[in-house]
């Protein structure tokens, strides 16, 4: 007649067991969260792209006008092509974005020649982005070309731009 009070004893302990795991698995928590992408923007018109084109055979800079002021910008993507009119031309450079800090960043570029299609497309998502100050301007600038061609016409090459990302809350 012992095992019968020991068997209770046994079920009202597992009882009260599974009654405490569920009791946590129930209760409620503090909610945790990270931002993703533009979560954290100011909220009228978060969101911004400006773009361009820059010769490539000449190299040269071009501004995009990002900033707003008041409203820090954050660059989340980038995206390069270089292009040409002719499969004859090839060639390479550095193209480097700067503000009036100093250097953001820094990417190389190329282009295909004889046989290839000629056009190159770099494009480089920012998971954490690159903060502009409010009201700055982003330089895009071609440097450090070396091209060449086997064309018997005439030709030109380009390198297109395309920045975008969102405004930050103050």
């Amino acid at each position: 007649m012992d095992t019968n009070g020991w068997k209770m004893m046994a079920v009202a302990g597992f009882a009260a067991l599974g009654g405490m795991m569920w009791t946590q698995v129930l209760a409620p928590r503090d909610a945790v969260g990270y931002p993703s992408g533009a979560a954290v923007s100011y909220g009228a018109n978060p969101v911004f792209s400006a773009g361009g084109s820059i010769d490539f055979l000449t190299g040269g800079s071009a501004t995009a006008t990002i900033g707003s002021a008041g409203s820090d910008a954050v660059i989340t993507d980038v995206v390069l092509s270089v292009g040409s009119n002719q499969y004859c031309v090839y060639g390479h450079g550095e193209v480097v974005l700067s503000d009036s800090t100093g250097q953001l960043a820094k990417f190389a570029v190329g282009l295909g020649g004889d046989n290839s299609t000629g056009n190159s497309l770099v494009v480089i998502p920012l998971n954490s982005g690159i903060r502009v100050a409010g009201g700055a301007d982003v330089q895009i600038a071609l440097t450090s070309l070396h091209w060449g061609h086997s064309c018997t016409a005439s030709y030109s090459a380009n390198l297109y731009y395309t920045l975008s990302g969102y405004y930050a809350e103050p």
